[in-house]
């Protein structure tokens, strides 16, 4: 059938959504190209380094001339950075490609669930205009924090698809498998704390593989299947595996993060668990036990003057340094006593610091705290003192994403010199916009800048108005697809009952997020944009189970409206009967 004959046969509401869909879609790719960077040039420890080490990996370089902010982060935003620039595209324009080409993976994978071309259009379009893509921290700042909502995206799309194909081919499996392996790796070296999104990856993998294996399949065809539904966790113990070769090449050191693994991490721990009386709730190592730490540590008193110097910089605050801002500062003295010539140098410096603490933890010189330690990077956790206010700061978070009261787009005023802020704007291909003042600025106010912002703006307006009555619905949609799940189970259908996995498992992976997070950041205080921006991966997260919620409501509500409609029609024809006949209807 030609497009014209295939064009005709479609009912107007149909040619108006595939006339509507596209427009839509260029104008938001529109609205990514035209929104100004929000360039914070002096950032040499975030932003400004992430885009240096593309720029290295352009140049041949991997991540650069090895100094201890080198291993920090992770590889993927520069690895995108650099692609973007290797197809001659614009930073932005790759994130928009990237994030809708997510949420293409994702109506595909939920196929089998049988949405109809309406559902999948207001899907597609309730994912495309998203709050999580309308924020300067994804939107507008060149940071890894932009890539998370298409990484999500990417990695519960995959594996629901391969979760909901366990029934199918092999070919077919193996290319969920595929795919999931390339977007869990992709996710899991964009930041350093991805490990929050493990259980549903897992959880999927292993409910499917109990699923295979319980159907009357062969055992070879078992195997195989099952093969495909592990295939994504080897593809990222191989690119982990290919990341520490390329830095045991270049640096001499064979991991993907000095800040949360080798030697580094364990002396992190050592100093976070050390137990000394605590004078501020938002100091993880005080001054006091670096001092301890120092008289139980030759090798850590070696440096003590570069150490002293860190307690009299910018790091550190009426003389102590907060939360995990100790991590990066004593990475600091360390380079300035000259521990990080190469990989191998710094790896054993902090090698011989842990094992004499260790020694001193075993002598009794140094006693640990009571707690549960979560990361090298976090302070211990107690349950009988921290709960209660951990539970209070998760339940602001909560209200703060499901209304997204931290998303703004504006127009920022770059930070840092010219030369920096240039240098954004020449390797991500976008505009910002000068202080005034400065030598570049042609436009100060940013005028050219305020139509995408405005519009934006409004949007997000109107996704505040519907937050409430969306958050209810799905509540009460979520309770309904609990109890007809159980109701369905005890008569052997079973219909719901993975949707209700899929639902369940995205909803716990958020709350893991949310409660790590709101832990982590208890020395940053209570501002929205705190929580905003290490909980961006909550966002789509939501979003999702609302999906995935009305999902499993429409059809049965689709199905009790034709009954209905069909016994109005029964009983009209009774009706008509008894009257022709003289007798009286039973209602």
């Amino acid at each position: 059938m030609s497009f014209g004959l295939y064009w005709k046969s479609m009912s107007r509401s149909r040619q108006l959504l595939w006339i509507l869909l596209p427009l839509l879609t260029l104008f938001r790719i529109f609205l990514f190209l035209r929104t100004p960077l929000d360039v914070m040039g002096n950032t040499p420890h975030d932003d400004l380094l992430l885009l240096t080490h593309a720029q290295s990996i352009l140049e041949g370089n991997w991540l650069g001339t090895y100094c201890n902010t080198t291993l920090v982060k992770g590889v993927s935003f520069p690895l995108f950075v650099a692609l973007c620039s290797w197809l001659c595209i614009p930073y932005l324009l790759g994130l928009a490609l990237l994030y809708i080409g997510s949420i293409l993976v994702f109506l595909r994978a939920i196929r089998p669930l049988h949405p109809g071309p309406y559902a999948k259009a207001v899907i597609y379009l309730f994912l495309l205009y998203a709050p999580s893509m309308l924020s300067k921290l994804t939107a507008q700042r060149p940071y890894n924090i932009a890539l998370i909502p298409s990484a999500v995206l990417l990695v519960t799309g995959s594996f629901t698809g391969l979760f909901l194909r366990r029934e199918e081919s092999v070919r077919k499996l193996l290319a969920w498998g595929s795919l999931a392996g390339v977007s869990l790796s992709f996710f899991w070296y964009t930041r350093e704390d991805s490990l929050w999104l493990a259980p549903f990856a897992f959880g999927a993998a292993a409910i499917g593989i109990i699923c295979i294996f319980r159907t009357s399949l062969t055992a070879a065809k078992k195997l195989r299947k099952a093969a495909c539904m592990l295939l994504p966790f080897l593809l990222l113990l191989g690119s982990g595996l290919a990341i520490c070769g390329i830095n045991q090449y270049y640096y001499r050191t064979f991991t993907t993060n000095e800040r949360t693994h080798t030697s580094f991490a364990q002396v992190m721990s050592d100093l976070v668990q050390m137990d000394v009386p605590q004078t501020r709730e938002d100091v993880w190592v005080s001054r006091e036990a670096m001092e301890k730490a120092m008289e139980c540590s030759p090798t850590l008193e070696s440096i003590r003057a570069s150490i002293d110097g860190i307690y009299q910089s910018g790091w550190a605050v009426n003389g102590e340094i907060s939360g995990d801002i100790i991590a990066w500062a004593l990475r600091d003295a360390a380079a300035d006593a000259g521990y990080f010539t190469d990989g191998s140098t710094s790896r054993q410096f902090f090698a011989d610091v842990h094992e004499e603490l260790s020694a001193a933890y075993e002598d009794g010189r140094l006693e640990r705290k009571e707690g549960i330690f979560l990361s090298s990077l976090s302070d211990g956790f107690v349950f009988s003192e921290d709960f209660f206010s951990l539970m209070q700061r998760s339940l602001k978070a909560w209200k703060e994403l499901l209304i997204f009261s931290g998303t703004e787009v504006d127009i920022f005023p770059a930070s840092g010199s010219a030369e920096q802020i240039r240098f954004f704007e020449t390797i991500t291909d976008g505009t910002a916009v000068y202080p005034p003042g400065m030598a570049f600025s042609q436009d100060p106010s940013g005028t050219y800048a305020q139509r995408p912002v405005v519009h934006s703006q409004r949007i997000l307006a109107v996704l505040r108005i519907l937050a409430y009555p969306l958050v209810i619905a799905s509540f009460f949609c979520y309770l309904w697809m609990t109890v007809t799940m159980i109701r369905d189970m005890k008569k052997k259908r079973f219909d719901l009952w993975y949707r209700w996995l899929i639902t369940t498992g995205i909803a716990g992976c958020c709350a893991i997020l949310i409660v790590e997070v709101s832990w982590f950041t208890t020395y940053l205080g209570d501002a929205d944009h705190i929580t905003y921006n290490y909980c961006t991966g909550a966002l789509p997260m939501i979003q999702l189970v609302q999906i995935f919620t009305f999902l499993a409501v429409l059809p049965r509500l689709k199905a009790w409206i034709r009954n209905r409609r069909s016994r109005n029609l029964e009983n009209t024809g009774e009706t008509q009967a008894a009257s022709a006949d003289g007798s009286k209807p039973l209602w």
